[in-house]
């Protein structure tokens, strides 16, 4: 096929959303594809730079510099207000491509958010969006126990996610997509019925085949257990219940240490709560790394202890798990779904109090730490897992039989 691959984030060496974008860009033609990448034009150096391939070709795209100015964000609500205006020229520009250039399917990846109006479905071609994702929930008992101005951000956040269901530029969107991609179900709650048949859940995130197939699982220098959280330091991040949790441990087993690994808008606040929970000085707090020095990291960690509240994906999990790493996670978002009981520990939060979340959280790690054995065998299922993430598994799963339902929505 000739595909022409919408990905606003794209970039090798990257996490996140460039990751997604550019292996899933890459994949494509290492499958045979014929594929015209349009991106953000502020990923044109990296991807000069690694691109190689004869069949994998990009356009770039910027909106005018008053507004690049004015709005331009890498995160937070301003980066997604800036990629609906992207998407609003990047339909006109396409538009005026698609007349000289012919492609059997336009398909958005980045960014994968499933409450923002995109236009493209209105172009000739057969349109896929997603995986999306940005509909999964934390429940009302670990929300009622946040600070008052995190408790107005998820409630803003979910009036923006009901907004879906009454808003005309989605039922646009919807209407015109051919196949709607989910990353995890909790996003059909906040779709439309009517368009349900249009939609598939799949997990988009992966691991690089290359790199996994040089790891192997470091031998342990001491007999410490060492922890890891790694991510953006943003409350809904959950890093508030692992700071507790860690203080519940040293009260049993003051060896263990734990490590935060990334820095965002919260850091502060993560700070206090270790502060008040008399921990501060005891856990390494080190700020955001290059993924390569991220992958560095893994090797020296026994556990990564991850968890968020409403994560789409996690794809730090898949990191961790291609390092040998058992997953501690909440049963709530996409870290969920990726693991499974051989390599990870899931909490339940049903009906939980913050403080029983915690207590959870503390005694699973406490009986993990107890068992060496336990966690040894633990890294080897981790490995195995993440086997199931390689990219190319990966593109193709999410293009398994996309062909026969893209032709099931054509207009007729």
């Amino acid at each position: 096929m000739k595909i022409l691959l919408s990905a606003y984030a794209c970039a090798p060496n990257f996490g996140s959303e460039p990751s997604i974008g550019w292996n899933f860009a890459e994949q494509l033609a290492l499958q045979g594809h014929q594929v015209i990448v349009y991106t953000n034009d502020e990923s044109r150096p990296y991807i000069e730079k690694y691109n190689k391939l004869e069949n994998l070709t990009f356009i770039y795209y910027r909106l005018p510099l008053w507004i690049k100015r004015i709005i331009y964000r890498d995160l937070g609500p301003l980066a997604h207000i800036y990629n609906f205006f992207w998407q609003i020229g990047s339909y006109f520009y396409l538009k005026k491509l698609l007349t000289k250039v012919n492609v059997d399917l336009v398909h958005l990846i980045t960014l994968g958010v499933f409450r923002t109006p995109v236009f493209l479905g209105l172009l000739p071609p057969p349109f896929i969006l997603g995986p999306v994702g940005g509909g999964e929930v934390s429940t009302p008992q670990l929300q009622q126990e946040l600070p008052l101005k995190f408790r107005l951000k998820e409630a803003i956040r979910h009036c923006a996610n009901l907004s879906v269901l009454v808003n005309p530029l989605m039922y646009i969107t919807y209407a015109t997509t051919d196949l709607i991609l989910l990353k995890t179900s909790d996003n059909l709650r906040f779709i439309p019925k009517r368009y349900h048949a249009k939609c598939k859940v799949v997990m988009e995130v992966g691991i690089s085949r290359d790199v996994f197939s040089e790891r192997e699982i470091a031998p342990k220098k001491n007999d410490h257990i060492k922890i890891l959280f790694a991510g953006r330091l943003e409350y809904w991040k959950g890093v508030h219940l692992a700071i507790r949790a860690y203080a519940n441990i040293l009260k049993q087993n003051s060896t263990v240490t734990f490590s935060i690994v990334g820095s965002g808008s919260e850091e502060q606040w993560f700070k206090d709560v270790a502060r008040n929970s008399g921990v501060l000085d005891k856990i390494e707090w080190l700020p955001r790394v290059s993924q390569e020095k991220l992958f560095q990291m893994y090797q020296e960690y026994d556990i990564f202890l991850f968890p968020s509240m409403h994560d789409s994906s996690g794809n730090v999990t898949v990191e961790a798990l291609s390092f040998g790493l058992p997953i501690v996670c909440l049963d709530l978002g996409g870290p969920k779904e990726i693991v499974d009981k051989s390599c990870s520990r899931v909490i339940s939060t049903n009906g939980k109090s913050e403080e029983q979340v915690v207590n959870s959280l503390a005694e699973v790690l406490i009986q993990l730490i107890s068992e060496p054995e336990q966690i040894r065998a633990m890294r080897d299922n981790a490995q195995l897992k993440a086997q199931e993430y390689v990219w190319e598994k990966v593109v193709a799963k999410v293009y398994h039989n996309i062909d026969d339902r893209v032709l099931a929505y054509q207009p007729a």
